[in-house]
């Protein structure tokens, strides 16, 4: 009876193991995602500075034009403060 008992405490703790090592995968692909768009947006206004259109930096970007006007609406209002 304790062996079985004792194998079910690994068996738990081996589960919750597995639950972290899942969130964290999770939070580390959300974090990539993030860094990710805010490299596509630094390009995106580097481009804008430089005169592109918002279609063509679309394009570039992989953003879809209405998205990029509000991220980078965004953006300027995060510098601003």
């Amino acid at each position: 009876k304790e062996k079985a008992e004792e194998i079910e405490k690994i068996i738990e703790v081996n589960e919750e193991v597995d639950n972290m090592v899942y969130a964290m995968e999770i939070a580390l692909r959300e974090k990539m995602k993030e860094m990710e768009l805010k490299g596509k947006l630094e390009v995106a206004k580097n481009m804008l500075n430089a005169g592109m259109d918002m279609e063509q930096i679309s394009i570039f970007t992989e953003i879809p034009v209405k998205e990029l006007q509000s991220l980078l609406q965004n953006l300027r209002i995060e510098r601003n403060f």
